[in-house]
């Protein structure tokens, strides 16, 4: 290097470390002073969050005490009545956008109302809440005293419940004091502390920025380290930049210790440093720039203008010129290095032109083959069921199909093996020949039955291909399927239908020759089967939605259904058409039975079935189910007999509801299994101590029984002893495993003995409180039957026991016979010796001479005068004339014995009168007093039912499509009583029942009577009607007994 190069480059480095000298101090000074203010804003920004917190703090507060001091707050807690609170705790939420929702907590923490509208006025489920008890949410914290308590600020599950998205909540919860001494519950605020913080803080540092401040973050975090406020989209741990100052202070808020930090970019508090910085560079660089001059005179015709001739050869190469030479710039080392660039320049050029024409040809060919791929891909995820699997048969792949068919999510399937959703339908032999033909590295072809998650089949055609590796070896197994579930159910139906045809031929002949009118009413039935269809099609299209509308959607059709089967069946029929109403009629009920047990199954396997404990009497629940049950065993020609142990405490407490639901469920399905002989019911206490009791039912049968092998299956879900059982006798197979469930969650257990051949006996224990405040239910004054003599006709053993049992506790001598020709002697004897019998109890369904026999013959024996009381198991006292023969009371069995008690006094007392007074004209017929009925329904078959059930009633019925026009029509005074349906277009029944008691106390008029026609049946819906003012709750599908008794009840 020459000596002028070297004397200016060392003038420059001199001239270099001067300046940076400087620099240096200067800015380390303007550091200090800089640093110093800034600590001192942030620690002034810190206290003014801070006090912001505080402020909302004592504002929620405030509110929350106000809440607590409302008069109708107060009032309702005192009453136990929360109507109109919800409107009050959703004005306060409508007014405080920041408020989760508002409780009202009763004094021992069950949840008395809440809010129903959060935040931006949505609606939200607030009465999911009710009943619940917030001592049970880790949010609730109470305190001693009568002040405001703030609970820690955590995850509110609650949110969840009323369907609120989960956020960082926090509770004020503030004492409400009656007269400011009493105690009488507690208003709980939940507060969006996550939400509300968020964008307090970021109005902060928006305040900050625009005043010139440099704080650019503010946000706090818990004592772990979590970010929990301030940052938008930011959550989980905090962790320091490095980029960036930071500030903190302990920050209490409520039961919870936080962090508050604010920060800021150390490149913007560094700003003043750096234009310092910049000023001095700026120096530095214009010194450099007169050097730099100098030497560029110098250099520029020896070095540079050949060197900048190389950079631009450079460049141009660089922008892929490959066809750039550089002119000849001399023969020293710069010029070689310019010839060496010309023939590299060459060599590129020829080398890309090459690599371009190879790379056209490739981009053109993956282009069609990625097309062709992506439609193949495309088709393949739309229409089939694809998985992939190990060796194994573990999934390691699937796509949305798979996981929409089979209702698994990916993550549940993936590690997962194959057989998982084996549907148990195919032989190990099956699948034996499909893993060595795939084993083999051969593709298998095949119809396989699967199950679904929740359970359910769907048959697919599945093609296995097994990818092999450089050895020939199976490393893994592709499965493309399709869904052939529509294919198989069409070619059983059609097996089926061709089964039906072939059976029905002579059938089909005979129908084609009936009459005008029989083909008419066939059209109509056809009609009704089609829009049946139309509502099964329709159901199954809302499958997904099923377990959350299937009550109210599937109901209100049955309703029509069976209730135009009971008017058909009240019309004259040919045998034919008999047959058919009752076909369509079942059907209608055995649809019913299968929602309620899917209904009942759900809420158990989601742990949804709360048990109620409420008072019952023992022997009212016994002699309620079993009238109920005799109808079903009485129309198959099978006694039903029920005994309730006289130790037995009568009145308990527990759940009543489920409690019949189980006693109904297994005499039903002894009914089901028993073709000919009776049913028994007993209840035993098995232990008794002070306060609890525990009791044994048995239900006895002497149906088909059970193999010993089938009997811990039974109580399975979807189960019966065997398929042919399920084909012969039909049923879910759900009633068992539902009772066994509920019988479970009572504490106690089911199990069965049984013979096959010869019947079953289910047991089954549960435990139940002993209600102490128990009053036995209220008799008139009995006729006094001590020492009366009795006569008992009877062929079923059990029944003459449980008569003579209950006859002799009241007093009564008694004898037993066991069939008519024996009771015939037995009171001829007795009349002869001068010791007749004063009461026969008769059973009518006796062989060789049933009860009416025995009364007609009597009746003719002058001789024989005493009152009979009939018992009978036909479905209906219509199907004979009892007072024809001197039958002075008839009852159906299983007899209840306060009827029997009803029965006895009255034919005592009627043989008396009959002694003492001659028999008289008798007294006007009592008729149903007319009423003036408005029936709001919007479906037109249901009118058109209802009417129907009302056709041959004195009653005047006004009719409204929707709850505005029934509310257009009502008049205070003008209705006896009201038919309101509630789900409705326009306006619900609940909306217009509350507007027509609005109506009434504006009036000052008689509330009418408003009886709620529903789809829903769950308890919920009811508790609603009743909450909205109606008297009754009738569910459908509506039965035209239930509805003429329920508008009796108004009618006196």
């Amino acid at each position: 290097m020459k000596i002028a190069p070297k004397i200016s480059l060392l003038v420059i480095a001199g001239m270099l470390i001067i300046m940076g000298v400087l620099s240096y101090f200067i800015i380390k000074q303007t550091e200090d002073t800089l640093n110093i203010e800034i600590s001192r804003l942030l620690t002034t920004n810190l206290k003014n969050v801070e006090d912001k917190v505080q402020e909302i703090t004592e504002s929620i507060k405030k509110t929350t005490k106000t809440i607590a001091r409302q008069t109708p707050v107060q009032k309702a807690l005192t009453l136990e009545q929360s109507r109109g609170v919800n409107r009050i705790l959703n004005d306060f939420v409508d007014i405080y956008s920041f408020y989760n929702y508002i409780l009202i907590v009763e004094p021992g923490g069950n949840i008395f109302a809440a809010s129903t509208r959060g935040r931006s006025g949505k609606k939200i489920s607030g009465e999911q809440l009710l009943g619940k008890n917030i001592k049970e949410n880790h949010m609730h914290v109470l305190s001693a005293s009568n002040d405001t308590v703030i609970g820690p600020v955590d995850v509110d599950p609650f949110l969840d419940t009323i369907g609120l998205k989960r956020g960082l909540s926090q509770w004020f919860i503030t004492p409400v004091i009656k007269k400011g001494k009493e105690l009488i519950g507690w208003v709980v605020v939940s507060y969006d502390w996550s939400g509300e913080m968020s964008k307090m803080l970021e109005d902060s540092v928006n305040k900050l920025k625009s005043a010139g401040n440099q704080t650019t973050e503010v946000f706090m975090i818990s004592m772990e380290g979590n970010i929990v406020a301030g940052i938008a989209g930011k959550d989980g741990k905090f962790i320091a930049s490095t980029s960036r100052r930071y500030m903190e202070k302990d920050l209490t808020s409520g039961r919870t210790q936080l962090k508050l930090i604010i920060s800021s970019e150390i490149d913007e508090i560094n700003k003043p440093v750096k234009e310092i910085h910049d000023l001095l560079g700026l120096i530095i660089f214009l010194g450099s720039l007169l050097l730099i001059a100098f030497f560029y005179v110098l250099l520029q015709k020896t070095l540079l203008q050949r060197l900048k001739m190389l950079s631009t050869g450079a460049e141009e190469l660089n922008k892929g010129s490959y066809d750039y030479r550089i002119a000849d710039i001399g023969h020293d080392e710069i010029g070689n290095l310019a010839r060496t660039f010309n023939r590299m320049s060459q060599f590129l050029e020829m080398t890309f032109a090459e690599l371009n024409k190879e790379k056209a040809s490739l981009d053109r060919q993956v282009k069609e083959k990625t097309q062709e791929l992506a439609s193949q891909i495309f088709a393949l995820d739309e229409h089939s069921i694809v998985s992939a699997t190990d060796i194994k048969g573990n999934i390691n792949y699937v796509n949305d199909k798979f996981c929409e068919i089979s209702g698994y999510t990916r993550d549940e399937l993936m590690g997962k093996n194959h057989r998982m959703i084996q549907s148990g339908e195919h032989s190990k032999e099956f699948f034996r020949d499909m893993w060595h033909t795939i084993s083999g590295g051969k593709a298998w072809h095949g119809e396989v039955k699967n199950k679904k998650k929740d359970s359910g089949f769907y048959w697919v055609l599945a093609t296995m291909v097994p990818f092999l590796d450089e050895s020939g070896k199976a490393y893994k197994y592709i499965s493309i399927r399709t869904d052939i579930t529509e294919r198989k159910k069409s070619e059983e139906e059609l097996k089926k239908a061709k089964s039906a045809i072939e059976t029905y031929a002579d059938d089909l002949k005979q129908t084609l020759s009936v009459s005008e009118e029989l083909r008419f009413e066939s059209e109509k039935a056809k009609e009704m089967a089609e829009r049946l269809a139309e509502d099964a099609a329709a159901a199954n299209k809302a499958k997904s939605e099923f377990l959350a509308s299937m009550s109210h959607e599937i109901r209100t059709p049955l309703n029509a259904i069976i209730g135009m089967a009971e008017l058909l069946k009240e019309t004259v029929l040919e045998t034919e058409q008999e047959k058919y109403v009752n076909i369509f009629n079942n059907a209608g009920e055995n649809l019913l039975s299968i929602i309620n047990d899917i209904l009942d199954l759900s809420k158990i396997e989601a742990g949804h079935l709360e048990l109620e404990k409420t008072p019952f009497d023992l022997e009212e629940l016994i002699e309620i189910t079993s009238e109920i049950m005799a109808f079903r065993a009485h129309e198959k020609g099978l006694e039903l007999i029920a005994s309730l142990a006289e130790e037995a405490p009568r009145g308990l407490i527990g759940d009543v509801t489920r409690l019949r639901q189980v006693i109904i469920n297994l005499v039903g399905n002894s009914v089901k299994f028993t073709e000919k002989g009776d049913i028994s019911i007993f209840v035993r206490p098995e232990r008794v101590d002070k306060n609890e009791v525990e009791l044994v039912f048995s239900v006895k049968d002497t149906g088909i029984g059970i193999p010993p092998d089938k009997q811990k299956k039974i109580f399975e879900n979807f189960s019966q002893a065997d398929s042919s059982t399920t084909r012969k006798y039909g049923g879910t197979g759900l009633g068992l495993s539902i009772s066994r469930r509920i019988v479970e969650l009572m504490g106690g257990r089911v199990w069965v003995e049984s013979e096959e051949g010869k019947g079953s006996t289910f047991y089954f224990s549960v435990i139940f409180k002993i209600n102490r405040k128990y009053k036995k239910r209220a008799q008139r004054d009995s006729v006094d039957v001590k020492g009366a003599r009795v006569l008992i006709a009877d062929d079923n053993e059990t029944n003459r026991m449980i008569l003579q049992k209950t006859l002799i506790s009241w007093g009564a001598k008694t004898d037993e016979v066991n069939n008519g020709m024996s009771c015939l002697a037995e009171l001829r004897k007795a009349t002869k010796s001068s010791k007749p019998y004063e009461l026969l109890l008769l059973d009518n369904e006796m062989p060789e001479m049933d009860g009416l026999g025995v009364a007609k013959e009597i009746k003719k024996d002058e001789r024989l005068h005493l009152p009979v009381i009939l018992l009978t198991s036909l479905s209906g006292q219509e199907k004979f004339n009892t007072a024809e023969v001197g039958i002075s009371k008839c009852l159906s069995k299983p007899v209840k014995t306060s009827e029997l008690r009803r029965a006895v006094d009255f034919s005592f007392r009627k043989m008396r009168a009959e002694e003492i007074k001659p028999a008289g004209k008798a007294g006007p017929r009592v008729t149903e007093r007319p009423l003036n009925i408005l029936l709001v329904e919007d479906n037109r078959d249901n009118r058109f039912l209802i009417l129907a059930f009302l056709k041959k009633t004195p009653h005047t019925i006004d009719i409204a499509e929707n709850g505005q026009i029934a509310l257009d029509q009502f008049i205070p005074g003008k209705y006896d009583i009201v038919l309101m349906d509630i789900e409705m277009p326009v306006m619900d029944g609940l909306t217009a029942t509350k507007k027509i008691r609005k109506i009434e106390k504006e009036n000052g008029h008689k509330p009418v009577p408003v009886v709620a026609l529903s789809a829903h049946a769950l308890k919920e819906h009811e508790e609603k009607s009743m909450a909205a003012g109606c008297n009754e709750h009738v569910t459908k599908p509506i039965k035209k007994e239930i509805l003429l008794k329920t508008i009796a009840k108004f009618s006196v």
